[in-house]
């Protein structure tokens, strides 16, 4: 049927076992599998099966055609899984194959991730002791890697850490946001219980004259209290049921596994607990104060009177209302002051210039079959004919093809300027190399502060050209923009090329 672009990893044979993964469907993958040469074997996603399958139980041995090569299906992984990334569908073995990489730098990048399971009694200070002491042996017996540093401080860490580290300290921000909010919510609540207990004080006093005990006037105002607060937590959690399931496309910095968020028993037993306490809590002062009234007074005075005369005084003479005005005020001048610098955060980054005019710059992603296009020409040629059909419909201003977009990541490559001494691959600076086709600065609108811009002719000289960025001219020459011009020095890119590149343009 109709073609779709799949996201793919390629892993050890090991890598489910050593997280602890088993398939719904099918098995786990052979070592003979991962061996050089081995089967073209593969596991999909619990959802890739059900919507490209319809959850065929007999998937295991079926065949599906990868990037112009075909891959027997041998399992199907759990529902949500979803690692090392977000939006994989499908697992394929012998990872250092990676066809993105030339075979040629294979051999001396570190592109691949490891992971691995302790041993039951060993700590991470002893991995990391036994780490220190492979990288340096590591680093003596192949001196070319570009990892290869042995006094690099790269440690192992757990797994959990290299996930989530990143945006802890923003989830506990927002976590002390919303809690503001909920007190800031408790204390109007309790105001308004306090004054809702002013009026009905004769109502409290006519009760305890007749024999009504305090502690059963303590438990109405507090039953009272908890169910608004039960019917609040309700209602916040129908709110959340229904957000949720907006959260993974509306969140503009992913953060990692917001598509596995969701409302489990956990959620709701603290949602409950927070309910309840919070419902205790802020019901506890008007009930406190409006239980023991003024029998004398509050019984021989009526209307305005009676109400003046119990303002929430419960302890040491404290006016309660008072104390939750002040707590609400210096609650919103927290979260206003705190909005403010977001603000003020936001409006920075809105005017900060990115280097291109992002405004009617529309992208797509396009992937060729390797088999089809299994050479540099007919790749160029592709994307020429591409390009140039582009270029011609209505209302397109220009168009450029290019491996990745500004901004994003992308692997690096050992950069040395030529007119020195070669350095050890691993000593070398690393800088992100892009392809791209002649009219991408023109397309994007990014100004060019030196040189010139790629042309056609480019592509059919002997001597390779590159433009590099302000960043890198000031890295190799300090002094830029005074001093030596970088245009027309060399520089030696990856280390396979023997070659020096021209740089022509910044």
């Amino acid at each position: 049927s109709e073609p779709e672009m799949l996201h793919g990893i390629r892993v050890s044979a090991r890598f489910m076992r050593i997280l602890g993964v088993t398939p719904v469907r099918g098995r786990d993958f052979l070592p003979e599998e991962d061996s050089p040469g081995g089967p073209p074997v593969a596991m999909i996603s619990n959802e890739l099966w059900k919507r490209r399958f319809g959850g065929d139980p007999r998937i295991a041995g079926r065949t599906i055609t990868l990037a112009a090569t075909s891959y027997t299906v041998i399992g199907v992984l759990p529902p949500r899984f979803r690692f090392p990334f977000p939006d994989i569908d499908v697992w394929m073995t012998a990872p250092a194959e990676l066809p993105l990489i030339p075979p040629k730098s294979r051999a001396l990048s570190p592109f691949l991730s490891v992971f691995g399971r302790l041993k039951s009694g060993v700590s991470l200070g002893q991995a990391n002791a036994e780490m220190k002491v492979i990288r340096h042996q590591y680093a003596s017996a192949h001196p070319a890697m570009l990892d290869a540093r042995s006094k690099t401080s790269r440690e192992v860490t757990p797994m959990k850490e290299d996930l989530v580290a990143h945006v802890r300290s923003m989830i506990w921000m927002l976590f002390g946001a919303v809690g503001f909010v909920l007190l800031i919510a408790c204390v109007s609540v309790a105001n308004l219980f306090l004054a809702r207990a002013t009026s009905r004080g004769r109502e409290f006093a006519l009760r305890s004259a007749l024999g009504a005990a305090r502690i059963r006037l303590i438990g109405q105002l507090l039953a009272e209290s908890i169910l608004l607060s039960a019917l609040g937590g309700a209602l916040g959690m129908l709110l959340a049921a229904i957000i949720l399931r907006a959260i993974p496309s509306m969140t503009a910095f992913k953060f990692p596994r917001t598509e596995e968020i969701h409302l489990d028993w956990v959620v709701v037993g603290f949602a409950a607990v927070i309910s309840l306490a919070t419902g205790i809590l802020f019901g506890l002062a008007p009930a406190l104060g409006t239980s023991k009234p003024d029998l004398m007074r509050m019984l021989r005075a009526s209307g305005e009177t009676a109400h003046k005369g119990t303002s929430g005084r419960i302890l040491a003479g404290f006016n309660v209302r008072n104390l939750l005005s002040i707590g609400q005020v210096a609650l919103s001048v927290v979260l206003l002051i705190g909005a403010t610098l977001l603000i003020e955060s936001v409006a920075y980054l809105r005017g900060v210039v990115v280097g291109f005019n992002p405004a009617h710059l529309l992208t797509v992603n396009v992937s060729l079959p390797p088999l089809r296009y299994d050479t540099e020409q007919k790749k160029a040629a592709f994307f020429e004919e591409l390009t140039r059909r582009v270029r011609l419909l209505p209302g397109v201003k220009n168009a450029a093809t290019a491996l990745s977009l500004p901004m994003m990541g992308y692997m690096g490559s050992p950069v040395q300027d030529a007119a020195k001494p070669q350095l050890k691959l691993n000593e070398r600076l690393i800088a992100k190399i892009f392809p791209v086709t002649p009219t991408y600065f023109r397309t994007l609108e990014i100004p060019l502060k030196r040189g010139r811009e790629f042309t056609e002719q480019d592509k059919q000289d002997a001597q390779q050209v590159a433009i590099i960025d302000e960043n890198l001219a000031r890295r190799f020459w300090p002094r830029y923009p005074a001093g030596p011009d970088p245009v027309g020095q060399r520089l030696f890119i990856g280390g396979v090329n023997p070659k020096p590149v021209e740089i022509i343009g910044i």
